[in-house]
C-alpha cells in the first residue's frame, strides 16, 4: 500500500500541533479513496479542539478550580501530542489491516 505523506514525516511533526497531523491523515485517507474515514478524522479534529480547549476550561473555572493547568501551554501541548498520536496511529493500523487482506488476496 503507497502511503502518500509517510508515517516518520508525520511523527516529526506531533511537537508542532495536531491540526497538521490531522490533515495529513485526511490526505492520506483521500489518497487511498476513504473520503469518508477522512472526513471523520476532520470532525474529530473539531471535537477534540471544542471539548478538550473550549469546554473543559470552562467547566473547570465554574467548578472553581483555580488551577492555572487548563491555561497553560502544558495542557494544551499534553491535548495536542496525544490527539497526534491517535491520528498517527489510526493510519498504521489502517494500513496494516489492508497489508493483510492485499496479502491473502494473492
Amino acid at each position: 500500500m503507497k502511503v502518500l505523506i509517510k508515517l516518520k514525516y508525520q511523527i516529526l511533526l506531533i511537537p508542532l500541533t495536531y491540526v497538521f497531523t490531522c490533515v495529513f491523515a485526511a490526505i492520506n485517507y483521500t489518497y487511498w479513496k476513504e473520503k469518508r474515514i477522512a472526513a471523520k478524522m476532520i470532525l474529530l479534529a473539531i471535537l477534540i479542539g471544542t471539548i478538550c480547549y473550549i469546554f473543559v476550561p470552562t467547566i473547570a473555572i465554574k467548578l472553581n478550580m483555580t488551577t492555572d493547568f487548563f491555561d497553560s501551554n502544558l495542557y494544551y501541548y499534553l491535548i495536542s501530542v496525544l490527539a497526534s498520536i491517535y491520528f498517527i496511529n489510526h493510519q498504521k493500523e489502517y494500513i496494516k489491516q489492508h497489508v493483510k487482506e492485499d496479502n491473502k488476496l494473492r
